[in-house]
């Protein structure tokens, strides 16, 4: 009988596992473009680059996501690209999502901005960096984004990261660049739902 209840567990657990699971589409690149991304521009933004570039992030080199973005019309307001894909969450369930980033100036002098990076789900900010001052012909600053989110209730969610900058885009460009993005139930998650539905069977 314990055997059984064992099982009838696990079996509950992996079926959390399956609906509560979600992932992106050509999360680092691999096509060697954007496929499975949405791309826009915020409400001022501009990017001078977009494309899938080779480049080493700091855990070795890859196909990144590349951008150089600022503001269409000077303003002072954070403005940029969005870059995000859409995917089905399930309510009340946490979700562990994130992502490497990095920004590079490869020529010029200092700029005040390499560019603020948020993680978000459904407009909501769940991690985010401010590079801050850029030194062109220095190494390249690299970071990681990482933060969690529960749904309120099942559905489409719209999940990914703005990468904008308060200033227009310089002649001697800076680089935004993204890769590994990933979302996974967080840990522990499983465990508690699977304890409350076993919890149940045995009041049954």
């Amino acid at each position: 009988m314990r055997k059984l209840t064992a099982l009838l567990g696990f079996a509950f657990v992996a079926g959390l596992a399956s609906t509560a699971n979600a992932d992106f589409t050509n999360p680092g690149f691999e096509t060697g473009d954007f496929t499975g991304w949405d791309i826009y521009l915020t409400e001022n933004g501009a990017t001078a680059v977009q494309d899938v570039v080779q480049f080493d992030l700091g855990y070795g080199t890859s196909y990144v996501g590349r951008f150089s973005v600022g503001e269409a019309n000077y303003d002072g307001t954070q403005q940029g690209i969005v870059l995000s894909q859409t995917m089905w969450l399930q309510g009340g369930f946490a979700y562990d999502l994130g992502c490497h980033a990095g920004a590079w100036r490869e020529f010029g002098g200092t700029n005040a901005e390499g560019g603020v990076f948020s993680l978000f789900v459904e407009g909501t900010t769940v991690d985010s960096y401010g590079v801050g001052s850029i030194d062109g012909g220095a190494p390249p600053v690299l970071f990681s984004l990482d933060g969690m989110y529960t749904p309120a209730a099942d559905g489409y969610y719209e999940v990914g990261v703005t990468i904008t900058r308060p200033y227009t885009i310089p002649g001697d460009l800076i680089y935004q660049m993204v890769d590994d993005f990933y979302i996974t139930p967080a840990p522990g998650a499983l465990a508690l739902l699977g304890l409350a539905g076993l919890m149940r069977r045995r009041r049954r």
